[in-house]
């Protein structure tokens, strides 16, 4: 077998001319633009593949958040005023800093008429919302500065005292995907203000709030 003998340099030459300098720039150039194209449009499709999916993830929470508000007033009954919100925000407002967070709640407010009332309905609504979520973790504070960790029984000597806005956390192990879900309690004097005005056509002398939400990071703002 004959080894090719490599071009001479007279069809090299002709090979050159054949297809000029700046048709290779030409060529590099589209092969650069294609390049980033394909880029700018895979991170497109993965971006909007991420946003359709947080979409998803907060549209089950609201669903699970409303399934069980059902619930609830099926059990302890209608509440005298509900309120729903649905947000996102970062830590630093001014400045627009920080990861993004978006969160979905509604706030029941009750009517109560004693301190064994409200420890009642607290353990009712705890209880239905047990039913499809899984608890892990309560805390009750007695004041802004710091919590303190009970356990479940010991919760009814804490709503004794009525002091300084005290209030039950309960948190939740979510099924759904990087989701926090909290419920809290918070009782109070009826005619507190601004919550007066939804018990002043009532006789209740103390108010019951519970709040049901979840919240979680977002890659863009759902709501």
């Amino acid at each position: 077998m004959t080894a090719r003998r490599p071009p001479s340099p007279a069809k090299s030459k002709k090979l050159s001319k054949s297809f000029p300098k700046r048709h290779w720039l030409l060529l590099v150039f589209g092969l650069v633009i294609l390049g980033g194209l394909t880029v700018f449009f895979g991170l497109q499709i993965r971006t909007d593949r991420t946003i359709a999916a947080d979409k998803a993830r907060f549209a089950q929470a609201e669903k699970d958040i409303y399934d069980i508000s059902a619930e609830i007033v099926a059990t302890v009954g209608e509440p005298v005023k509900v309120t729903k919100d649905k947000s996102c925000s970062r830590p630093n407002l001014k400045f627009e800093d920080g990861p993004l967070s978006c969160a979905v709640s509604i706030i029941s407010y009750h009517g109560i008429d004693s301190v064994s009332e409200a420890t009642n309905r607290f353990k009712d609504i705890s209880s239905t919302i047990q039913n499809g979520w899984t608890l892990s973790e309560t805390e009750v504070s007695n004041n802004i500065s710091g919590n303190r960790k009970y356990e479940f029984e010991e919760l009814v000597l804490d709503y004794e005292p009525l002091r300084d806005s005290q209030q039950i956390f309960e948190k939740y192990d979510s099924h759904i995907k990087s989701m926090r879900c909290v419920s809290s309690y918070n009782l109070y004097p009826s005619g507190l203000p601004p919550y007066g005005n939804y018990f002043k056509n009532t006789n209740t002398t103390l108010a019951l709030a519970h709040s049901i939400g979840c919240s979680g990071s977002s890659s863009r703002s759902i709501y």
